[in-house]
């Protein structure tokens, strides 16, 4: 979790980049090790997910370094010329802000519903290749 509004405490700075270490760092740690039990297919494979990793990581830093100014920004775009105005509008204006609300809502489960799938696919084929 990254804060945008800056008011975080210590326990969640600390939650934080224990989180951001162990899902980040000591993934490419793990392949390093794995590179020395099989062949150059999977070498490169690992190779490459490391990258990615590394990749990854660099820009979860750049978001955590710029975090107050993404929230500020935020912030901008929920304010006046961006808002819909329902007095300018009246019943069509009230159906479109519905209707955005549930485009908006669509995208954001089928976005999370497709993440969680890839996420749990991927744990459970990792979890598979490991115990076999």
């Amino acid at each position: 979790g990254i804060s945008f509004t800056g008011n975080e405490h210590i326990s969640y700075r600390i939650f934080s980049f224990v989180s951001i270490f162990i899902f980040s760092v000591s993934y490419p740690f793990i392949a390093l090790r794995e590179l020395f039990k099989h062949e150059f297919d999977v070498v490169a494979n690992m190779i490459m997910y490391t990258f990615g990793i590394f990749i990854g990581f660099a820009k979860t830093l750049i978001i955590v370094r710029n975090r107050l100014k993404i929230g500020r920004m935020m912030d901008k775009l929920e304010e006046e010329p961006f808002t819909l105005n329902r007095k300018r509008g009246g019943d069509e204006e009230e159906a479109l802000i519905k209707k955005c609300i549930w485009i908006t809502n669509a995208q954001t489960y089928i976005y999370y519903g497709l993440g969680s799938i890839t996420l749990t696919a991927g744990f459970l084929f990792t979890i598979i290749k490991r115990v076999s």
